[in-house]
């Protein structure tokens, strides 16, 4: 309903927006990689803060 709404909104085409919907999913799953890293990161550093302190 949300994507109606917003093809309404602005005023585009249903090819547009499909593109648009799959260029958000390419880049989601392009920086999940960099997400899990950093994640790891944060969970390392934060263990060895608590092992620290």
């Amino acid at each position: 309903m949300h994507v109606l709404l917003l093809r309404e909104r602005l005023a585009i085409g249903e090819d547009i927006l499909g593109l648009l919907l799959l260029c958000i999913g390419i880049g989601s799953l392009l920086t999940m990689p960099m997400s899990g890293a950093a994640a790891v990161q944060f969970v390392i550093a934060w263990y060895v803060y608590r092992k620290v302190l």
